[in-house]
């Protein structure tokens, strides 16, 4: 039942979101949300050495240069854009929290992403980030520029 609660009030959360649309390297998009369930509606970013969940409806573009460095591997450096007209620049974790204690090195390293089934449709993401871009899963080390539109209520 405790489940079943969680569900309800997730979905309900879910249909007050609008949609969000965009493009990803150019190709067109319907959706965007990290795949882990407790970030779904967040972008998670350090921005003047504070940790933040940006609200994904609030981004209007998102830039992420390829990784040069080793740091960059952990900590990917972005610029933001949002609808209220900011402009920010800051660091995306390159992987979920946790992920350090996980048993598999690629895991803990980024290389790859793990799911821990929570129950009741939830799961937990160590590893890379994940993002779901319309139909398709993309790690953040893939992402370069989304430019994002939103739909004022879900269809």
């Amino acid at each position: 039942q405790q489940f079943e609660e969680g569900e309800k009030l997730f979905d309900e959360i879910h249909a007050q979101r609008p949609e969000v649309t965009g493009t990803l390297d150019g190709r067109s998009f319907i959706g965007f949300g990290d795949t882990d369930s407790f970030l779904s509606c967040f972008l998670e970013l350090i921005i003047q050495a504070h940790y933040v969940w940006v609200p994904i409806e609030s981004l209007r573009e998102l830039i992420i240069p390829a990784p040069k460095t080793l740091f960059d591997l952990i900590w990917l450096p972005v610029r933001i854009n949002t609808t209220e007209g900011l402009s920010l620049v800051g660091y995306a974790p390159v992987v979920y929290p946790q992920s350090h204690v996980h048993e598999d090195e690629r895991v803990k390293m980024g290389r790859m992403t793990a799911w821990v089934d929570l129950g009741g449709g939830f799961a937990r993401g160590c590893g890379q980030h994940v993002y779901d871009v319309g139909e398709e899963e993309v790690g953040i080390l893939d992402i370069r520029e989304m430019s994002f539109t939103q739909s004022p209520v879900r269809p």
